[in-house]
């Protein structure tokens, strides 16, 4: 179990070219407490995005996938001739192969994962051995409010990613593990980045942090040294992260990504494995203001469906007399 947050920190955004392709859009409006301003705004559109790459010694194998909101997307690849399993300290078995998985889910949960290397000793160092997999969600918000004086409201944010990053080195050589998670507003006025957590784990059991998870990270090894790991479980509420226009709808952007890789699958392994349960949250505390997803399809409700069915149900049976 997780405390809802770790602390409370004030967050400035800064304004970065955007990373991916935006499309304007007619923004799909819910039901709100009040009026929307009518326009076409220059967002990404909402729904899911996973990608998942990876080769062993050349061999190389990927996969993509998408889905809307609400949905959910995974991408799975895995390269290599698997084998027995190899129970590495701290985080478990692998196997003789490079895989990469991307997962996400609208509502739900994100996550990343990417294992290369192998140990196979007939093989030497040499050949392309890398996993790579990222996974992104976008959903558009308003914050409605019926008060003229109110132009701009601050919004909040509670973040939370865990995972760990092992590299394992029987043979000599260098390589590394690294995970980042993003996440971005989108407005008329661009993509500004909210939030930015980095972390690489090298072959030699150093760790470079950047952003938002420097100092985050929990380092270990077995004790030949040939096994280290980083270990991350954070949890932070960010008050007033970034500050939107009332009524006008924008865009929040989360981004997971892993990456790993090594000179071949000859005894060695980098993992970073952030799989489980990367989430954030919106919320709003200004008062007479409320937060609302929008563009979200609708499912039809069971006893509606099923009323929808009963015509032709009757028809049927009236018609078999």
């Amino acid at each position: 179990m997780h405390a809802p947050f770790a602390r409370i920190r004030t967050l400035a955004a800064a304004t970065v070219p955007g990373l991916f392709a935006t499309l304007a859009i007619p923004i799909a409006l819910g039901v709100t407490t009040a009026p929307v301003a009518a326009q076409t705004a220059t967002l990404p559109p909402v729904g899911i995005e996973t990608s998942a790459s990876a080769s062993y010694d050349g061999v190389v194998g990927s996969m993509t996938d998408s889905a809307g909101n609400p949905g959910s997307a995974s991408s799975s690849v895995n390269v290599g001739p698997g084998g027995p399993g190899l129970n590495l300290f701290f985080y478990g078995p692998v196997l003789d192969a490079s895989l990469a998985d991307a997962r996400a889910g609208l509502p739900g949960t994100i996550g990343s994962r990417a294992l290369a290397g192998g140990f196979n000793p007939s093989f030497g160092p040499g050949g392309s051995t890398d996993a790579f997999a990222t996974a992104r969600t976008v959903t558009h918000w308003v914050a409605s409010s019926n008060d003229p004086a109110l132009g701009s409201v601050p919004i909040d944010v509670l973040a939370f990613f865990d995972g760990v990053l092992v590299t394992a080195d029987f043979a000599g050589a260098s390589f590394s593990a690294t995970a980042r998670a993003e996440m971005a507003v989108w407005t008329a006025g661009g993509r500004s980045v909210v939030f930015a957590g980095e972390g690489t784990l090298n072959s030699s059991g150093a760790l470079s942090a950047t952003g938002e998870w420097i100092g985050e990270f929990t380092l270990g090894s077995n004790a030949s040294g040939s096994v280290r790991f980083a270990e991350l479980d954070y949890t932070e509420f960010f008050a007033d992260a970034f500050v939107v226009n009332v009524n006008v709808p924008f865009a929040w952007e989360v981004i997971l990504t892993t990456q790993a890789a090594v000179p071949g699958p000859f005894e060695l392994h980098a993992i970073a494995d952030f799989f489980n349960t990367g989430s954030t949250d919106l919320s709003v505390d200004t008062q007479g203001v409320m937060l609302t997803q929008i563009g979200v399809v609708p499912e039809t409700p069971v006893w509606l469906a099923m009323l929808l069915g009963l015509p032709l149900v009757l028809r049927r049976r009236f018609g078999a007399r």
